[in-house]
């Protein structure tokens, strides 16, 4: 098995970049940034990017949803005084979508983590294109 400057597996820090991506922002930027500064190695740096670029999405999409929960909550008047209204049944609805993002990122970034460690290729043809510029 082929091993990093660290001297874990290709596969381990592979993992271990897709969880860190789950971890949040900051340890993503560490270990990411380092992967992406020292390491050699393709399959890991790819695996590194595409867990920066996955929670950049998955960040995107919640930063979406809140601002329209928020946008909604200024104009619900109704829903202040009586507990009824349209808005109200909007706010349900996005966040159920909320939480289904929250999901979505807990499974995805588990399954790419589990992938890499056992050491199937992750690979995402859509990025693969903005990532090679």
């Amino acid at each position: 098995m082929e091993k990093t400057k660290l001297g874990i597996s290709v596969g381990l820090l592979s993992a271990v970049a897709f969880l860190s991506g789950y971890m949040g922002f900051t340890a993503m930027a560490l270990i990411c940034g380092y992967i992406l500064i020292r390491e050699d190695n393709l399959d890991v740096r790819r695996s590194a990017a595409y867990a920066v670029s996955l929670s950049i999405v998955l960040a995107l999409v919640s930063l979406a949803l809140a601002a329209l929960s928020n946008f909604l909550n200024v104009f619900d008047v109704n829903s202040w005084m009586y507990e009824v209204g349209f808005f109200r049944v909007i706010r349900a609805i996005i966040s159920v979508l909320g939480n289904l993002v929250s999901l979505i990122e807990k499974v995805a970034f588990g399954l790419l983590a589990v992938f890499s460690a056992v050491g199937i290729k992750v690979k995402f043809a859509f990025l693969d294109k903005y990532l090679e510029k």
